[in-house]
């Protein structure tokens, strides 16, 4: 038995896990797997698995084969109830992301399209929950503003400590016996002749 705090009942929990259970838990498995596989990077050749395992995640999450158990069908409904603003707000920082300063140059565009969809994202996330009682818009903005706060002092500390750090001279180039070491060592290593 489990206890779901929000609505104050008892969830029977089976003895046993259904396949549509399994499905769903083994789908964010995949989710998350196939995003740890995508930023492996370039370098690594399995990398180019991340994309299509993320995608085969979210199927199995969201298209159930059969009727999920009491407490999968809660989450599974709640994680549905908010999939509309997460993946506004994931295309929103993608784009913003896609628009920012690389070398000095700006997509402005990007930027404010972005932030327009992010701020949309936040206009479905604020409608969906807000729409309860008095008491969860004031207990959601408190916590909102606490969150903001945070995230402030957190920035000005991370700014406070890169400004404080010294900054680390230049090396000096290789000499010509160690550019012989590494040759020597990447030719071992990689085959070479």
């Amino acid at each position: 038995m489990s206890l779901d705090k929000n609505k104050m009942y008892i969830i029977p929990t089976p003895g046993h896990m259904g396949l549509a259970d399994l499905q769903l838990w083994f789908g964010l498995i995949m989710v998350f797997s196939g995003f740890f596989v995508y930023r492996m990077g370039p370098s690594f050749r399995r990398s180019i698995f991340g994309k299509p395992m993320i995608a085969m995640g979210f199927v199995l999450t969201l298209i159930p084969l059969e009727n999920l158990s009491a407490s999968e069908n809660l989450l599974h409904s709640e994680m549905m109830l908010n999939f509309p603003w997460i993946v506004l707000a994931y295309i929103g920082m993608m784009i913003s992301l896609f628009g920012a300063p690389v070398y000095w140059k700006r997509n402005l565009n990007a930027n404010i399209i972005g932030l327009l969809i992010i701020s949309i994202s936040w206009i479905i996330y604020f409608y969906s929950v807000f729409s309860i009682n008095i008491n969860h818009i004031l207990n959601s903005l408190s916590n909102s503003l606490g969150m903001f706060f945070a995230l402030i002092s957190i920035a000005y500390l991370i700014k406070i400590v890169e400004s404080k750090t010294p900054k680390v001279q230049q090396s000096e180039p290789l000499t010509k016996n160690e550019k012989k070491f590494i040759t020597s060592i990447l030719k071992r290593n990689m085959g070479g002749k």
